[in-house]
């Protein structure tokens, strides 16, 4: 995968989570799963910030202290307006890269992992698929009738 394919790729994997984060009640931002669990509210804050992860990791210019910062929940329309102003800066920042850096490149993330900028990008991708994935759940436990469509696809369109 090229760095403009990754770029599509961030595209394709935002619109289901802006989907999720759209159908949260408001009146949910507190619950969770469990005690040990992220609250809904917060959960919507990290997809939201974690969007601009990928853009740090293309740019390797982190905020000072990232990985002390603490963050309030978000409401549903403010988490989906961030959301999408960091998708897009990550987006961005992702086609800007060279070619060969992209592929050649290595990198060191804040909290210590080293590797190559290709793979770290991706695996900052995967983080967000994987809180995605998360929101998704929490809204089956909260009794909201989604299927592998919404998950996907982001469309309120039943699977036949």
């Amino acid at each position: 995968m090229d760095r403009l394919d990754l770029a599509n790729y961030i595209n394709d994997i935002a619109k289901p989570v802006r989907y999720l984060m759209s159908i949260v009640p408001e009146d949910k931002l507190d619950w969770r799963p469990a005690e040990t669990m992220m609250p809904l509210g917060k959960l919507l804050a990290h997809l939201a910030l974690g969007a601009e992860v990928i853009g740090f990791t293309a740019t390797e210019n982190w905020p000072e202290k990232f990985c002390e910062q603490e963050y309030a929940s978000m409401p549903p329309r403010p988490a989906i307006e961030r959301f999408d102003r960091n998708i897009e800066k990550s987006i961005q920042a992702v086609k800007n890269l060279c070619e060969r850096d992209y592929f050649t490149g290595t990198m060191k993330m804040p909290w210590g992992e080293e590797g190559k900028k290709n793979l770290m990008l991706m695996l900052m991708c995967d983080h967000i698929i994987h809180h995605k994935m998360q929101l998704f759940i929490y809204l089956k436990m909260l009794g909201f009738d989604l299927n592998s469509w919404h998950l996907y696809f982001g469309e309120d369109k039943k699977i036949e």
